[in-house]
């Protein structure tokens, strides 16, 4: 296995089921429905992360998905203002290398002149947690939103 990647926009043009299997079937095993979530949004067109400030990326290897993640506006807050980090998933074998580190450096950079504010998420467990901690996002409690970070 090459430890090779890219970091690529996932669009309405680009998306790829086939290049998301393993992805899904890992996420599954372990106890996970992010990615059954993003992918079932995005083929009924709930969410395909087209929205002013929304953006999808896979991490690219050997043709296939190693991880995913973006962001969207926020839809468990009621504030123009908010995106919400979505769907962060790595293959347990691409984590601890700073790969993840990368992704979430580009899901970070908000474009200017939206208004956006705050980037908000949720995640329960510690060393997701611990992940985003160190990324700059702030732990403000249990509910729709465990962590934020101001833009």
């Amino acid at each position: 296995m090459s430890m090779d990647y890219k970091i690529v926009p996932i669009t309405e043009d680009s998306y790829d089921a086939q290049k998301l299997s393993a992805l899904l079937k890992k996420s599954q095993a372990e106890g996970y429905n992010l990615v059954v979530r993003f992918c079932e949004n995005w083929e009924s067109g709930d969410n395909r992360f087209n929205l002013p400030g929304e953006v999808f990326y896979g991490i690219e290897n050997e043709g296939r998905f190693v991880g995913i993640g973006g962001r969207s506006l926020d839809p468990y807050l009621d504030d123009p203002a908010a995106l919400r980090v979505r769907h962060v998933y790595l293959l347990p074998e691409w984590r601890q290398l700073g790969i993840g580190t990368k992704l979430m450096e580009r899901i970070v950079v908000v474009p200017e002149g939206h208004g956006f504010k705050k980037l908000t998420l949720r995640t329960l467990h510690m060393a997701a947690r611990k992940f985003y901690e160190k990324l700059g996002f702030s732990y403000i409690g249990e509910g729709d939103v465990t962590h934020e970070r101001e833009i």
